[in-house]
C-alpha cells in the first residue's frame, strides 16, 4: 500500500530533520500523505478500502501523539481537531457528482461514463440481491 510507504518516509524524515511537534507532522501529513491516500477518492466507493485507508490515518496520529494503539481513534481526532478522512472523501465525492450532473452535454465523456457506471451497479445489485 502506497499509504503506508509514504507515511513511513514521512515519519523517516521528520526523524532526520528532527520534527518532533505532532501539529507540524499532522500538517505535513496532510499536505503529503493525504492526497495519496485520496487519489481518486471520487470513483472508488468500497467501503472496506475507505475503512482500510482511514486505519493508515488514524495510526499515524495516535503515533504521533506517542499514544497506545488502543487509544480512543475519535479521541485522538479531537486532540488534532481533525475530521474522519472519510467525510473529505465524501466531499470530494459529492463535488464530482455535481459536476458530473451540471453537464448538460449528454455527449460529455465524463457523463458517459458516470452514466455507464451506474447502468452496471444497478446490473450488479439485481444480480447480487436477485431481483
Amino acid at each position: 500500500m502506497s499509504g503506508k510507504k509514504v507515511v513511513f518516509a514521512l515519519r523517516h524524515r521528520c526523524a532526520e530533520l528532527r520534527i518532533f511537534d505532532p501539529a507540524l507532522q499532522c500538517q505535513l501529513f496532510d499536505a503529503l500523505v493525504k492526497p495519496v491516500l485520496s487519489y481518486g477518492c471520487e470513483v472508488w466507493s468500497n467501503h472496506m478500502a475507505r475503512k482500510q485507508l482511514e486505519v493508515v490515518h488514524r495510526a499515524f496520529l495516535k503515533s504521533s501523539l506517542g499514544v497506545s494503539t488502543t487509544t480512543s481513534s475519535y479521541v485522538v481526532l479531537v486532540e488534532f481537531g481533525k475530521f474522519p478522512l472519510e467525510i473529505f472523501w465524501w466531499q470530494q465525492t459529492m463535488r464530482f457528482l455535481s459536476r458530473v450532473n451540471s453537464k448538460v452535454d449528454s455527449y460529455c465523456m465524463l457523463r458517459l461514463v458516470y452514466d455507464v457506471q451506474l447502468q452496471l451497479l444497478t446490473a450488479m445489485r439485481k444480480v447480487l440481491l436477485g431481483n
